[in-house]
């Protein structure tokens, strides 16, 4: 991500399984020039994977993207805008 031209974004997902095992997921997606061809390229990488326990509030939702984000390093990225 270190080679991103501007702003890194960030998605969020959980689901559960059919057995009600429930996920949740951080993907990155930013864009660069590669150097090859000239051309600007969008990557997107999974930064963070986690089974969830519980309950699945906003809160619970909200304070695990932070810790997962904080985890993998990149919360110092992440903006209001």
């Amino acid at each position: 991500m270190k080679c991103a031209l501007g702003k890194v974004s960030y998605t969020a997902d959980a689901w559960s399984l059919a057995n009600l095992q429930s996920y949740f997921a951080v993907t990155a997606h930013w864009a660069y020039h590669d150097d090859t061809d000239g051309s600007i390229k969008i990557k997107a990488r999974l930064i963070a994977f986690h089974r969830i326990f519980g309950r699945h509030t906003g809160e619970k939702l909200a304070q695990l993207c932070i810790d997962l984000l904080d985890r993998a390093g990149t919360t110092a990225n992440v903006s209001p805008s």
